[in-house]
């Protein structure tokens, strides 16, 4: 594997001279690579990136424009740089190549005697600098970084004579871990602030651990990653047949996904599983539509299979074991998840000093270090993967272990450190890079000294995660919680035919291109909304296509319509890529499963609302769908109504238009006509009110905008949530 890893790294380093430097160093390797690149595809005959999102159609008839990328560093704020052709400027490439020789001396320097750590190092570096520069082989859309990652991952999985020829047949390897919606958000609101985000992140460990424990028994790399994203995962290995350790690749796949599911299973009692199962591959579908149309196909096939035959090894050699009772003698129960407990079992919550003793509520030993994981989680540097048990261990790394046979901490502690949400990893003495969701809102001192604040759990100290009723408190208008659920349209079209050819490389930026804002950008939007009100957002969970996020409810809506707008400059104002979301609003105790459901139901709403010859692409607030493209119509009347009640107006306004609404709604339930007596009412009410406000212009001409324009059937809609709206950010009390 040394002689590999050397190889890949003279390979990268030709390449990036090439593209940045032309006078850059020639690396002399003796490997066949033009056998390995023609295997990816097309060459490109483009000078500068494309964004893959700009390409994807799924109307051929409706293309969207195209949009560049040009060579950059890789950060948090440059993931948004994209431009259009007329855009484009110059860029010094040359500077940039400077850069990356730099930090790679560095590298050098520190890994010289130890060619695996150098490789690791390489691939995030390469990464950090490659991303944005067009790659050579795979077609447009295809960087660089992503060139490389693919010849790395066939030379990786190829015997024999790689330096000639890669092997003309490999695995592709898939898994899934069902049960994550229910396990996230089937807990119970009494502490559920505490351990929500350490649930969700302990998911996306989860899946990080199965693809560690592959990676090391088949003696494969993290460059052999198509993908990892919310549970989900795809990888490329030796064929089925070939021999690791004494075993075959199937052998050990089947043997590894018997060993997790048991572990599973006693660690969840069902709640989760995982879905692992593989499909041959050969090399001549790598670079084509083949990949998709078939290989693809059929793993996605065969893993749906093994989620509707979760356990059913176990089942077969301990019958007894899977289905007899669960629980534990007694009565008592973990307060967060329900898990029954033994006596003298679990975590006594603070805060129940007067409580008798037999009363107090106490938390499983899991959920408890899911409380642990999110606190340390909130202010995080760093992510470590290694062999080392920490001293002092929470639960959650225990079951990771046994997972994944690697200890995960948060702390600069393991063999493989890495640097959350900022590649600028060697000054940090790290060996990597990941980016992560990661706003998290922390008790404030106002929290403390504010006795006006109902607190759902216990005395808040600084540095805690704040609870919903503290997030709730930081609200304008009504006290409520904001709940915000929003993912891409039409996903599986887009998989399925947006993308023509869509080759492994190609599955691979795509992937990459969605985490980068998902997971990448999504905490620079929400810093800049909660900017003038800290510690009032708190996302859940982010990755992949979709999100989660709770929070002050009155800044879910101007948050989903950033996340709305910087996605579609991100794909190019693509109409093949657009994104719809839901806001529900929820009290402060509020049931956490209820919530998710509310929103998920919201969230489909939207999907399924159709006007005009269009469908999704919309958002769902207060009950009612609205199309991104009248959002600002919403707006618009929203404006209207503050101007005139800062004026004066009487808040019989917004009742007034709540009721013309109301009205219509009913009579179109009765399938009359759209125009009727609500028409007149309104006039006459609205001509009124402008009637009595004499020294105020601008009041008197919202008030008259609102009567000619908002009483138009095609309006009213509009104006009756934006009034419902403001009237929540006015109302004092729930």
């Amino acid at each position: 594997m040394e002689e590999k890893f050397s190889a890949l790294i003279a390979y990268g380093l030709d390449q990036i001279a090439q593209s940045l430097s032309s006078d850059g160093p020639s690396q002399s390797f003796n490997v066949n690579w033009e056998a390995y690149e023609s295997a990816l595809g097309d060459k490109n005959t483009q000078d500068d990136l494309k964004s893959i999102l700009s390409l994807v159609q799924l109307d051929r008839q409706n293309p969207a424009k195209e949009v560049f990328y040009t060579p950059q560093i890789l950060t948090t704020n440059s993931i948004m740089r994209v431009a259009t052709e007329a855009e484009k400027s110059g860029n010094d490439l040359k500077g940039l190549y400077d850069k990356f020789t730099v930090e790679l001396t560095q590298i050098e320097k520190q890994y010289q005697n130890d060619i695996s750590a150098y490789f690791h190092c390489f691939y995030h570096l390469y990464r950090k600098y490659a991303w944005a520069i067009q790659g050579n082989y795979g077609g447009e859309g295809v960087s660089l970084f992503e060139q490389w990652k693919a010849v790395a991952a066939l030379v990786i999985s190829t015997n024999g004579n790689w330096k000639n020829t890669p092997d003309q047949e490999f695995t592709l390897i898939g898994g899934d871990i069902p049960g994550i919606q229910d396990f996230v958000y089937t807990i119970t609101s009494k502490g559920a602030a505490k351990g929500l985000r350490g649930r969700s992140f302990f998911i996306q460990l989860l899946g990080e651990a199965v693809i560690q424990r592959i990676v090391a028994e088949l003696s494969l790399h993290v460059v052999n990653v198509i993908y990892a994203a919310g549970g989900n995962f795809m990888l490329i290995a030796p064929k089925v047949n070939e021999v690791r350790m004494g075993s075959s690749i199937a052998d050990i796949l089947e043997e590894l996904r018997d060993k997790i599911e048991k572990t599973l299973l006693k660690e969840f009692h069902g709640d989760l599983a995982l879905a692992l199962a593989w499909t041959s591959l050969t090399i001549s579908d790598i670079g084509t539509q083949v990949f998709s149309s078939n290989a693809s196909r059929l793993l996605k096939e065969g893993i749906a299979s093994r989620r509707r035959l979760r356990f059913s090894t176990i089942a077969f050699s301990d019958w007894d074991g899977l289905f007899s009772p669960q629980g534990k003698v007694g009565n008592r129960y973990c307060v967060i998840c329900q898990t029954p407990l033994a006596k003298g079992e679990g975590t006594e919550l603070p805060g129940q000093d007067n409580i008798p003793m037999e009363a107090r509520g106490r938390s499983c030993n899991t959920c408890h270090s899911f409380g642990e994981l999110a606190k340390a989680l909130g202010n995080a540097e760093f992510l470590s993967i290694g062999s080392r048990k920490p001293q002092k261990s929470e639960k959650w790394q225990d079951i990771l272990f046994e997972v994944g046979n690697h200890w995960f901490s948060l702390k600069k502690e393991q063999e493989i450190t890495y640097t959350l949400n900022n590649a600028d990893f060697l000054h940090k003495s790290a060996q990597g890079f990941r980016f992560i969701a990661n706003v998290t809102p922390h008790v404030t001192k106002e929290d403390i000294d504010n006795p006006d604040v109902e607190e759902d759990e216990e005395k808040a100290e600084l540095g805690d995660v704040r609870t919903f009723s503290q997030i709730a408190s930081s609200a304008l208008g009504i006290k409520n919680i904001g709940v915000l659920r929003m993912d891409v349209d039409n996903l599986g079209m887009v998989m399925i035919k947006g993308l023509e050819p869509r080759t492994m490389v190609a599955t691979s930026a795509l992937s990459s291109a969605f985490d980068l804002f998902f997971s990448g950008y999504l905490n620079n939007m929400c810093q800049e909304i909660e900017k003038e009100r800290e510690e009032s957002l708190y996302i859940i969970y982010s990755g992949g296509d979709d999100l989660f996020i709770i929070g002050a409810w009155d800044l879910m809506t101007p948050l989903a319509e950033k996340i709305r707008t910087d996605f579609a400059q991100y794909t190019g104002n693509n109409p093949s890529l657009t994104i719809s979301g839901a806001v529900t609003l929820e009290g402060k105790k509020f049931p956490l499963y209820q919530a998710a459901e509310r929103a998920g139901e919201a969230e489909d709403k939207a999907k399924g609302y159709k006007r005009d010859n269009m469908e999704k692409n919309a958002f769902h607030f207060l009950g009612m769908n609205v199309g991104w493209e009248e959002w600002e119509k919403v707006k618009g009347f929203r404006r209207d109504m503050e101007i005139a009640l800062n004026a004066g107006a009487p808040k019989a306004l917004l009742q007034i238009m709540q009721n013309l609404y109301a009205q219509y709604s009913e009579q179109m339930k009765s399938h009359k006509a759209q125009f009727g007596p609500w028409e007149w009412r309104g006039v006459y009410a609205l001509s009124r009110m402008t009637a009595r406000i004499q020294n105020n212009n601008d009041a008197r001409e919202a008030i008259r905008r609102l009567k000619s324009i908002s009483l138009h059937p095609s309006q009213i809609h509009f104006a009756g949530l934006a009034a419902r709206w403001v009237e929540l950010l006015n109302r004092k009390e729930n």
